[in-house]
């Protein structure tokens, strides 16, 4: 999978519920977190806790606070295969009006698709929409 070019963006960290996965080895007593349900899959677990303003605890002015722990999905989140996930445009747009993305990530997912190689898209598994 090719990286992210993030560029210090942080939407993700700002917008999405940073879900933790025990599976993948996220050890959830490490982390500030909170019980939530995953938006994706429905499954109620773990995420970190927000701050008053929506974002991550561990969002700091210079970025993330916990990089060198951070959780798996902060390592593996590619806000481009999030949103191919939704399936076409149409599909993207629905997602959006839904709630299932958020405005900001959607642009910024957008704004980066031409950086996707068509190898990586294989990697976007479609979601039930």
């Amino acid at each position: 999978m090719a990286s992210v070019p993030c560029n210090g963006c942080t939407v993700c960290c700002r917008n999405e519920l940073i879900f933790l996965y025990p599976e993948h080895g996220d050890i959830v007593a490490a982390y500030d977190a909170e019980p939530a349900v995953n938006p994706v899959t429905g499954k109620t677990g773990y995420a970190l806790r927000r701050n008053e303003s929506g974002a991550c605890v561990y969002l700091g002015a210079a970025g993330c606070t916990i990089h060198d722990r951070a959780p798996t999905i902060c390592k593996t989140f590619d806000c481009r295969l999030f949103l191919l996930r939704f399936g076409d445009r149409a599909g993207q747009r629905r997602a959006l009006h839904e709630g299932r993305i958020d405005r900001e990530t959607y642009g910024a997912a957008r704004a980066r698709l031409h950086t996707l190689g068509d190898l990586d898209k294989s990697n976007a598994l479609p979601v039930a929409i």
